[in-house]
């Protein structure tokens, strides 16, 4: 998969999974969510930030976000304030630890935060 653009129009999901796609580079497409049920990205190689899912607000179960080797920011989800379930953050070598846990700290989580083997 190499792109999401056509879901310019979707606002709300019942759950997102975008995993193992080696060429996917952003989640253009996805820009009219805000809000969600689980989310969950995983093993996306060459995605580099969530710049796309700015609008998303709420999570109303987990959000996982672990194995993207290139994911160095979390900034694209500047409007999210809550997260129903478990928050996962872990394993993305190019994501600063102190930078999972800053944006954690200001989510309200309704479950677990994990934030581990993340970057320096």
């Amino acid at each position: 998969l190499q792109s999401l653009r056509g879901l310019e129009g979707v606002s709300h999901l019942g759950s997102l999974y975008v995993g193992a796609n080696d060429q996917l580079t952003s989640l253009d497409g996805l820009n009219s969510l805000t809000t969600v049920g689980t989310v969950d990205l995983t093993y996306n190689d060459l995605l580099t930030n969530l710049d796309a899912l700015a609008s998303l607000t709420v999570i109303d179960g987990d959000l996982k976000i672990y194995e993207n080797a290139s994911l160095a920011s979390l900034d694209g989800l500047s409007s999210l304030t809550t997260v129903t379930g478990d928050l996962k953050i872990t394993e993305n070598p190019s994501l600063a630890t102190a930078d999972a846990e800053a944006f954690a700290a200001r989510l309200d989580v309704g479950g677990t935060v994990y934030i581990e083997d993340n970057g320096p």
